[in-house]
């Protein structure tokens, strides 16, 4: 953080600095909470790792918002974004606009992290609040990968058609299959299932 202030911890009972009062968290006991103490800077973030076999990976986060200033600007904006491990921003999940509601319910929002498979990333939450109090309530931060389970294969090879069970060779995960040798002037045939 840069600035008066940060984040805290907020069980529901907690009231920020700033007109606000207590909100209560979206699910379990607890929230967090940017807490600014005059105008500031507040990052609020989490290092994860995308793994390479994903096929899916979701963030996903609940904010809520009130912003006393009454306008969203450069200096007055809430952005969730996508940063590699040397703080370089590779992409704005979210971020606040002129025009946007001042105070909000509870939002449920969701971004695609699949095009970052293989990378090490960090999540951050950033909260710019130079003209007046901004609290924001963030919860449920989650990241979910799936990835699908290996293709299996059953090879079959041999020089009679049809192929038999006994030219069943065996099955694997690979897109390929080492052979024994062949005869010359030998036709053989291929059953991949």
């Amino acid at each position: 953080s840069v600035g008066n202030g940060g984040f805290s911890i907020n069980d529901g009972t907690y009231d920020p600095v700033g007109p606000g009062g207590s909100q209560a968290p979206l699910a379990g006991a607890y929230c967090v909470v940017s807490d600014p103490d005059g105008p500031g800077h507040h990052v609020l973030y989490q290092d994860i790792g995308v793994p390479g076999m994903a096929t899916v990976a979701t963030l996903r986060w609940a904010h809520r918002l009130h912003n006393h200033s009454g306008v969203y600007t450069e200096k007055q904006q809430f952005r969730m974004e996508i940063r590699d491990l040397n703080n370089q921003v590779l992409a704005i999940a979210f971020a606040t606009s002129p025009g946007d509601p001042m105070e909000t319910p509870w939002i449920q929002r969701n971004y695609d992290l699949t095009g970052f498979r293989g990378r090490g990333l960090r999540l951050a939450f950033v909260v710019e609040n130079q003209l007046d109090y901004f609290n924001v309530l963030i919860d449920n931060v989650s990241v979910t990968v799936e990835s699908s389970p290996p293709t299996w294969y059953e090879v079959y090879f041999g020089s009679n058609l049809p192929l038999i069970p006994g030219a069943l060779q065996g099955t694997t995960t690979n897109q390929y299959w080492e052979l024994p040798p062949l005869w010359p002037l030998t036709s053989y045939y291929w059953g991949v299932i």
